[in-house]
């Protein structure tokens, strides 16, 4: 009850001392496996990108197993968008020809929100 109220308290802090810790797991595996004559920050160098991305998928993975999905609320902007919400939303273009700009005017139309 306790690690559950914890859980919905902190997800975001588990998540990530959950990969740290399955991190460091996965490379005393492999250091305590390795029988090389080489220094161990070497091995440790070369496999920590792999225990990194082993450590996000393995914790990916049970969070899908145990965390349930909830449905998120929904929005109406069926009378258009409240002045308090309205922004700002800026396109990066580069403008190299007269025909860029006449289709970067046009697709404003597109990106425009109502």
């Amino acid at each position: 009850m306790r690690f559950a109220k914890f859980l919905k308290r902190w997800p975001d802090g588990l998540y990530v001392i959950g990969i740290e810790l399955l991190m460091v797991a996965l490379l005393t595996a492999v250091v305590v496996g390795a029988e090389v004559s080489v220094p161990i920050f070497l091995v440790v160098a070369l496999f920590l990108l792999p225990a990194a991305e082993s450590a996000v998928a393995i914790a990916n993975q049970l969070a899908v197993m145990f965390v349930k999905p909830r449905a998120l609320p929904k929005m109406d902007y069926s009378e258009g968008i409240p002045v308090e919400s309205k922004t700002l939303v800026v396109v990066p273009t580069l403008l190299t020809s007269h025909e860029q700009m006449e289709r970067a005017v046009r697709d404003l139309e597109i990106r425009f929100p109502g």
